[in-house]
This record gives structure tokens, C-alpha cells and sequence, in this order.
């Protein structure tokens, strides 16, 4: 059991690392702000965004009690699945890509 909490928190924390440093790199520093932005205000955004992602995961979770743990898995395969197949057809048939 501690190793399946243990694997699922090394996942959240994964998952939370990606998305803040992709929000507050890459649409904060280089869209929004357009490279005028120093490291201190992007840590700045990054915190306040890991804050907000895990406001709506406990929400989200706290909304999906009663759903069938088994749908949910075979959603998250159904989502990463439709997100990688066009990667994989582009980088097969695509010499440039």
C-alpha cells in the first residue's frame, strides 16, 4: 500500500513540476509578458499556478467520489493516447518534424 501512495505522489508532483514550469516559462515569460520577465516574478507565477492546479485537482477529486475508479483509468489512457498518436504519425511520416 505505501508503495502505491508513494507512486501516486511522485506522479502528482511530476505532474504539478510540468505544468507550472510550462504556465510560467512558457505562456507567462514568452507569450504574456514577451521575454521581459526576470526569474524571481516567474518563480512568482509558478507558485500561485501550482496553487490553482492543486485548488482543481482537490475539486475535481472531491466531485469524482463516486465514479468507477476503472472509467477513470481507462480515461486518462484514452486521453494520453489521443495526445501522442498524432506525435508518433508526425515524427514517422514527417522528415522535418
Amino acid at each position: 500500500m505505501a508503495v502505491a501512495f508513494a507512486t501516486i505522489i511522485a506522479v502528482v508532483t511530476g505532474l504539478i513540476f510540468a505544468a507550472t514550469s510550462a504556465f510560467s516559462y512558457d505562456l507567462y515569460h514568452h507569450i504574456w509578458k514577451r521575454g521581459q520577465t526576470g526569474e524571481k516574478e516567474q518563480l512568482r507565477v509558478a507558485r500561485r499556478i501550482a496553487v490553482a492546479i492543486g485548488l482543481i485537482s482537490i475539486i475535481l477529486s472531491v466531485g469524482m467520489e463516486g465514479v468507477n475508479v476503472a472509467f477513470l483509468v481507462s480515461m486518462t489512457f484514452a486521453i494520453a493516447a489521443s495526445s501522442m498518436f498524432p506525435l508518433l504519425i508526425l515524427t514517422f511520416y514527417w522528415k522535418r518534424f
